[in-house]
């Protein structure tokens, strides 16, 4: 079973959404569990396999250490993104940033209306152990920026196909 942890402050629902991609992209979430928290001091300990920060993510204040393989977070602290110390008490094996900077592993190339590019701007491995190469990859929009990394940001690093939006 793989556990994704969705910390979002907003009303953008990031957890419903990856849910529905897995679905639109017909991937099978059978062996996945979702769950959204709205900031890391409403729980005592976690440990969970992805830990998604959307840009509205409260993080400040912690003091526990918390646990996961990966880590995907805003990485401007512009753009919602911790400023430097604030992942100080994340443990995690990985850590995969997204944003508008060319800096950031996942960001947009092109942004319109309707879809967007994704870009992945550097080798990513899935948790099911594939590794994605560098890409760019067009999606559906309707979304924040930000709100659509971490969405497809999630699915990528889950192991789910986002290539081909025209299902």
């Amino acid at each position: 079973m793989t556990e994704v942890t969705v910390l979002d402050a907003g009303s953008d629902d990031i957890a419903g959404k990856i849910a529905s991609g897995i679905k639109e992209y017909r991937g099978n979430s059978g062996d996945l569990l979702i769950r959204s928290i709205r900031s890391l001091n409403d729980i005592s300990t976690l440990k969970t396999d992805v830990l998604v920060l959307s840009e509205d993510a409260l993080i400040s204040g912690r003091k526990a250490h918390i646990g996961c393989t990966l880590l995907l977070l805003p990485g401007d602290p512009a753009a919602g993104g911790p400023v430097p110390g604030d992942t100080d008490f994340f443990d995690a094996k990985c850590i995969v940033t997204y944003g508008m900077s060319p800096k950031n592993t996942i960001t947009l190339s092109s942004i319109s209306e309707d879809t967007c590019v994704l870009a992945l701007q550097r080798e990513l491995i899935t948790t099911r152990g594939d590794v994605l190469e560098r890409q760019e990859i067009k999606v559906k929009g309707g979304m924040r920026p930000n709100s659509l990394l971490a969405v497809y940001g999630t699915l990528l690093i889950l192991g789910h196909k986002i290539s081909d939006i025209n299902r």
